[in-house]
C-alpha cells in the first residue's frame, strides 16, 4: 500500500514543479517585455544612412513645412 501511495504523489509533484516553472517563466518574460517597451533600444547597430542636408531640405519643402523663400535661403547657406 505504501508503494502505490508514493507512486501516486510523484505525478502531482512533477505537475506542480512544471506549473510553478511555467508560471515564473511567464512572469519574468512579461517583466522583460514591459521593460523593453518602456526603454526601447536606440538602435541595433544597423542604422539607416543619414540623408544629406540638401535632401532633408527638399523633403521639407515638398511637404510644405517651409516656404519657397525659406527653401532658397537655406539652400544658399548649405551650398557655401
Amino acid at each position: 500500500m505504501q508503494i502505490s501511495r508514493g507512486l501516486f504523489i510523484v505525478p502531482w509533484l512533477v505537475l506542480w514543479f512544471v506549473s510553478i516553472t511555467v508560471f515564473w517563466l511567464v512572469v519574468v518574460g512579461g517583466v522583460l517585455w514591459a521593460l523593453s517597451l518602456l526603454f526601447p533600444k536606440a538602435g541595433n547597430g544597423a542604422q539607416a544612412p543619414a540623408l544629406p542636408p540638401i535632401e532633408i531640405l527638399k523633403r521639407r519643402y515638398a511637404r510644405g513645412e517651409i516656404t519657397r523663400a525659406e527653401y532658397e535661403e537655406i539652400r544658399r547657406e548649405l551650398e557655401r
